[in-house]
């Protein structure tokens, strides 16, 4: 049904374990971002009162999401003739205890980008 993809690490083989699943269909991420977590506060919290608490603190980080999917869109439609590769890019710095994730690496036929 294309609900769910699978997204592999930037430079990684398809055989590769360094991979996530994602909801890639909008409607059912809004759904089980905001709704399903929080359906008992849906029934019983008012829908402005829902919207403002649960909804609005993390919605530019919903619609961040989708946006970087539409600049990868972008990248790829601009560099049709020379790109080889885009996707994102993650991993965890043991060091500082942290999960960094670049946006955006592609690679073309000439050069590495890097977009955040």
């Amino acid at each position: 049904m294309g609900i769910v993809q699978k997204e592999y690490n930037f430079g990684e083989k398809k055989n590769s374990k360094k991979t996530l699943y994602k909801i890639s269909d909008p409607l059912f991420r809004f759904h089980y971002t905001f709704i399903e977590p929080h359906r008992s506060r849906k029934v019983i919290m008012e829908p402005r009162t829902f919207l403002q608490k649960i909804v609005m603190p993390y919605l530019d980080e919903f619609v961040a999401q989708g946006f970087e999917i539409i600049c990868q869109q972008f990248l790829a439609n601009q560099y049709r003739d020379t790109i080889q590769e885009i996707g994102r890019y993650w991993y965890n710095d043991r060091i500082q205890k942290a999960d960094v994730e670049i946006d955006a690496v592609m690679k073309t036929e000439d050069e590495l980008a890097v977009f955040e």
